[in-house]
């Protein structure tokens, strides 16, 4: 009896150990005394429309008032690429997992910010390349596994602002940054990463017409997040992410709410 008595003991200590472990594992994230910054813009009419998508803009209806039904309620219409969004495996390829399909551990990640709005300040046509990776490990260390790679080009600071933002020129031709396939193609091939989030409207950059880098991350399954908010405020490494995009059931994409834990 005193053995079984004494395992017992030694069990529930075992079992409050891994339960004191757990809770200092995960208490400085709902202590509420971390720093955090949102990744993502409001949804609302003054979004900004990728020309292609005509009247894909945010609406919004109200259903319900609290004067006249007790509580409110509205209904709302906008394209899955909206604002800041995810793009899924399926916006592409037909058969590829949907947005309520994608792993819930690619959701999580590590950090990277690579700045490069310098050169887009001069150049607004510039596209990441893997020379700007290199540096960026020369001064930071290597990209840690399970990353997502944010772009900083500098182009949050046109949002709601259709013409700047896009880039257009006289002839109705668009001039903002983006990434290079040749970097991309590092990123997915020699680095762990979970994806590349980038703060324009498309990836390949205002001059591109073949979605390239779409299809070479799309088809490796790595997310892709474009009109990223509020890059300026994330240090370069050492932050971690929650992506939260809508579960929409066969959705080629989705608005995503991004929280960036700052350390």
């Amino acid at each position: 009896m005193r053995l079984r008595y004494g395992a017992l003991m030694v069990l529930i200590m075992l079992t409050q150990l891994g339960c004191d472990r757990g809770d200092r594992k995960y208490s400085a994230l709902f202590s509420g005394e971390l720093f955090y910054e949102d990744l993502s813009y409001p949804l609302d009419r003054y979004n900004l429309v990728w020309p292609e998508y005509g009247d894909g803009g945010f609406e919004a209806d109200t259903l319900k008032t609290i004067a006249r039904d007790g509580a409110f309620v509205m209904k709302y219409h906008f394209a899955d690429h909206l604002g800041t969004h995810l793009d899924a495996p399926n916006y592409l390829f037909a058969g590829a997992p949907a947005v309520h399909q994608i792993d819930l551990s690619a959701f999580f990640a590590n950090a990277v910010v690579i700045d490069i709005s310098n050169h887009c300040s001069k150049n607004p046509n510039y596209l990441l390349q893997k020379r700007d990776i290199e540096i960026w490990e020369e001064i930071y260390r290597p990209i840690p596994d399970h990353s997502i790679v944010f772009v900083h080009t500098g182009w949050g600071s046109y949002w709601g602002n259709a013409r700047k933002y896009f880039g257009w020129d006289r002839k109705k031709n668009m001039h903002f940054p983006g990434v290079s396939p040749e970097a991309a193609d590092f990123l997915i091939n020699q680095r762990n990463v979970v994806g590349i989030g980038i703060d324009v409207a498309m990836i390949e950059g205002g001059q591109s017409s073949d979605p390239v880098v779409h299809r070479m991350l799309l088809q490796r399954g790595k997310l892709l997040l474009e009109n990223v908010a509020n890059l300026d405020r994330v240090p370069a490494r050492n932050a971690r992410v929650i992506m939260a995009p809508l579960k929409v059931s066969g959705g080629s994409g989705s608005p995503v709410r991004i929280f960036a834990v700052l350390p």
